[in-house]
Order: structure tokens, then C-alpha cells, then sequence
């Protein structure tokens, strides 16, 4: 069970008009609301992803062929971030979250 419940159990992320690096991140900070005050960096993201907010259960990034195509390099760092969180909390119960990437 979430602690939260104001948290989603499922969210969708539309990447489908990123172009730039600083348009994945404001769609990163809107689909899984980041506090106002963190920074703007894949370090920044990497710490509030692991230490500062509660993940939906299931996480959709919806165009992220599109957006891979247009920035590979940051796709990638996001996906490594993701996937290390997914790692880091496998089988602990109300931690799970599913990353799904369409499109």
C-alpha cells in the first residue's frame, strides 16, 4: 500500500512534443510533481525520484521513440534512472513502480 494516497496509482507522461532536454524535464517535473525548488539536472532528477516524492504504482511515458530520437543522450540518462529505481526497490511492498514506455 502507498503511503500517500493523494498519489496517483497511474500516470502519463506525453512526450510527444519534447524536442529539447529542458522540455523532458518540465514534462518529468509536471507528470510526477516535483517540488518547485529542485533543480533542473539528471542529478537533481536521480535525487527526487529516489528521495523526495512518492512514484504511482505505474508510470507511462507515451512518444518516447520520438523523444529518444530528438535526445538520445538524455532518454538514456533517464531510463538508467529509472531502471536503478526500479533495482533499488524490487519486491519491497508499496515501492514498485512500473516504468512503460510507448510510442
Amino acid at each position: 500500500m502507498r503511503e500517500h494516497p493523494s498519489v496517483p496509482a497511474h500516470v502519463t507522461i506525453d512526450l510527444s512534443a519534447v524536442t529539447t532536454a529542458a522540455d523532458l524535464h518540465a514534462a518529468l517535473r509536471a507528470g510526477l510533481d516535483f517540488p518547485a525548488w529542485a533543480g533542473h539536472t539528471w542529478d537533481a532528477v536521480e535525487d527526487v525520484v529516489n528521495r523526495m516524492i512518492e512514484l504511482p504504482a505505474d508510470v507511462t511515458f507515451q512518444g518516447w521513440s520520438a523523444a529518444g530520437a530528438a535526445l538520445p543522450r538524455d532518454t538514456l540518462v533517464l531510463r538508467r534512472i529509472l531502471d536503478d529505481y526500479q533495482s533499488r526497490h524490487d519486491g519491497r511492498a508499496g515501492y514498485q513502480t512500473h516504468f512503460h514506455y510507448e510510442g
